[in-house]
Order: C-alpha cells, then structure tokens, then sequence
C-alpha cells in the first residue's frame, strides 16, 4: 500500500523572498531616516525609571542606548564599534537663561571659522549676539558582535567634556597603517572602516567634586584579512551613505546626552548637535 503524502492546510509554503530584496525602499536613503544616535545612559533618564513606558529593566546608569532600536550595550563590558565616519561640528546655542530660548541648535557650522567672531568667557566662546559655540564629534560607527558580525549602525557624538576623547579616536584610527602590497616597502593607511574598538564608560570626576559618565576606548582588531571582508564591505556602504556633511541635519530631534558634569541645561543635553 502506498503512502500518499497530503499537504495540511496551513502549512506554509516557503518562497525565494531574496527575489524582492530592497523592493520599495529604493529611494530611503540616509537622509530620509532618523539616524540612530547612542548615548551614554544617567540615572534621571526615563529609560530607567520604572513609571515611564521606555523603562528597561536590564538598562543600567552608564550603559550605551539607542532610542530608536531600544538595545541596550554594558558600559562595564563595552561593545564593538567600527568606525566608518567623522564630522566635525560647532554649533551655535542660545543661553538657557535667554528668553524664548528653545534649547535647540541656532546653527550648525562645518568649519571652525566661526570662532573668528567669538570671546572666550570662562569655558564658554560667545558670539556678538549673546550666543555661544560648541565644538562636537560627530563619529558614524557600525557595531558588531563579538564575533565581528554586523548588528546595527549608530552616531556617536562626543562633546563638552566629551570632544579631547573625540579627537584621541581620531588620532588612534589615523594611525592605523598596514603595508601597502602595490608599492613594496610603504604603508598605507587604513581605512576606518576595517579597524574594531571596544567603547566603555567610566565615572570621571572634576575638581568641584562633579561626576559623569565618559567614554573610553581601545583598538580591538584590525579586519585586514579575507574572512572580515563582507563586514568591512557593509562598513564600506554606510560609510557611503553617510558621506554627507548636511546629513547632520535630520537629527535635530535625537536625545542625546551632553556628558556634561553641570547637566543644568535638560534641553541643551536632548540636542546632538
């Protein structure tokens, strides 16, 4: 007697769904979204308290956060990072104690001439009309797992106490140099994209007795062989959608922290730029 086989009713047949790959969001690029931005977690904010329906329970003061995904990463353990690019920013702020101030950027420079107009007055360089500028770092990074697999793509963005660590990153993946295999005898320099750090926090400290959280980082690994050659791909793209300085523009209404030790300005602390 032979078996016939019968197909139930609900099973579910599979398809090739690669065959619509990117169908539909041909015209998305980086402009068109939200960049999502991490930032450094503290204790008031809503993500850890228990009443606010952001509230995560394995999210801890110090930890990484993105908004927009909602994952969190241990400040304590650190995470993967590559870094695929950098935009430098001075932004142009309205005092807080300004009326109508809206805590939001007035301007957004991408050089540092504007500085050519300002008055150094304690820490901060203030403008003829009563507004000061604020240097920022500005770092698109891919994070990766332990593994080095792709996990998601974020902007970094250290300021205030924040911007000396900014440039030693920079300084660090600038040197990165490998022999160059065309030219015999020389070196060239890497590209961001294919070199891994870990980013941690750690509590800093001022004289005042003021604390905050702050970055650290360190060079994990460089992804110069032929296994780490699609991540260093997929780095290669967001590098490439994101070669944009005016991209900075669309993430005017990202949280991000100022990992400032006054923290008096809520407002000024939810703007990036």
């Amino acid at each position: 007697m032979s078996q016939v086989t019968t197909k139930k009713k609900n099973d579910v047949v599979p398809f090739d769904m690669e065959q619509y790959a990117g169908m539909g969001l041909e015209n998305i690029d980086a402009s068109s979204i939200k960049l999502p931005l991490l930032k450094i977690l503290y204790a008031e904010n809503e993500v850890l308290e228990e009443s606010s329906p952001k509230y995560n329970s394995k999210a801890k003061p110090g930890d990484f956060y993105n908004a927009i995904t909602g994952n969190v990463y241990s400040g304590k353990t650190g995470m993967l990072v590559v870094p695929c690019y950098f935009v430098p920013t001075w932004v142009e702020w309205e005092p807080m104690d300004k009326t109508n101030s809206t805590g939001r950027p007035v301007n957004i420079y991408y050089d540092n001439k504007v500085f050519n107009t300002t008055k150094k007055d304690g820490s901060k360089d203030y403008l003829p009309n009563g507004n000061y500028v604020e240097a920022s770092g500005n770092h698109f990074c891919m994070i990766v797992d332990e593994n080095y697999n792709p996990i998601e793509n974020v902007i970094i963005i250290m300021k205030s106490t924040q911007k000396t660590k900014s440039n030693e990153w920079n300084s660090m993946t600038s040197a990165q140099k490998i022999p160059s295999k065309k030219n015999p005898g020389t070196f060239i320099q890497l590209a961001s994209f294919a070199q891994v750090y870990r980013l941690q926090t750690t509590k800093e400290k001022n004289k005042k007795g003021q604390t905050w959280w702050g970055y650290q980082m360190k060079l994990e690994k460089l992804l110069t062989t032929s296994e780490y050659e699609s991540v260093v791909q997929q780095g290669a793209e967001f590098y490439k959608s994101v070669n944009n300085k005016k991209i900075l523009g669309d993430s005017m209404d990202n949280d991000a922290d100022s990992s400032s030790p006054s923290q008096s300005s809520k407002k000024e602390e939810d703007t990036p730029f």
